[in-house]
């Protein structure tokens, strides 16, 4: 699946030898147009430091997207040109569809992680729950819940989570199916629940792949 036009991408510099470069040189960007051997994209910004950045021609690159399907696509490219249309853009050659990558939910990076989420049960919507995850995944998260809630596995539920990004907290709506219940080890402590999420918008499926990228840059740091 091509990335449609307005369409997020997430960029990364490439080593010639075809290894990714610093993860701080993450950048973000938009599809401006695509033709049928050219990416148009507008420039691109980096995500720690907010700094629009041009890449020379030539400069490998590993690019990903979201599709609606929720599945992160993956492939390679290279900058070809810049187009001036109104606006400055770059031209990244477009790759053959069968050389893009799709990677399912379920393989979504799980980081341990302790924010906010708020959710309610579909069916019954009074029955509602503020509580704290455990770990986070571009697919789901797991988290705790009082033992007092009527609560069962496959039960629907409809929520938020807060994800504290660059100073800012961004809500992400989620509807999500309840997959596993794991009992409290001892009477009165919370069950741990583990919610697949089911539906999110592109928007919202960014924020959280980025919170899970940026949690997983800090325990790097915290390791070394």
């Amino acid at each position: 699946m091509y990335p449609e036009i307005n369409q997020i991408l997430f960029l990364q510099p490439m080593e010639e030898n075809g290894a990714k470069q610093s993860e701080n040189l993450l950048h973000k960007t938009r599809v401006a147009d695509c033709t049928e051997d050219q990416l148009l994209i507008e420039m691109p910004i980096a995500e720690r430091t907010g700094k629009m950045k041009w890449f020379p021609n030539g400069t490998p690159l590993i690019v990903w997207y979201f599709g609606h399907d929720g599945s992160k696509y993956i492939f390679h490219t290279r900058v070809i040109g810049r187009r001036n249309e109104n606006i400055a853009l770059m031209v990244l050659a477009l790759p053959a569809l069968d050389t893009i990558s799709r990677v399912q939910r379920r393989n979504f990076v799980r980081v341990p992680a302790e924010t906010e989420v708020a959710f309610h049960l579909v069916q019954r919507s009074e029955v509602e729950c503020l509580t704290h995850t455990l770990d986070v995944s571009g697919g789901g998260f797991a988290c705790w819940c009082d033992e007092k809630m009527p609560i069962r596995e496959h039960d629907l539920i409809d929520g938020w989570l807060l994800l504290p990004l660059h100073g800012q907290v961004q809500h992400a709506h989620f509807t999500g199916e309840v997959v596993r219940i794991i009992p409290p080890a001892e009477k009165g402590l919370k069950r741990k629940i583990s919610v697949k999420i089911t539906k999110v918008s592109e928007k919202d499926q960014t924020f959280i792949v980025r919170y899970c990228f940026e949690r997983q840059l800090e325990m790097r740091e915290l390791e070394r």
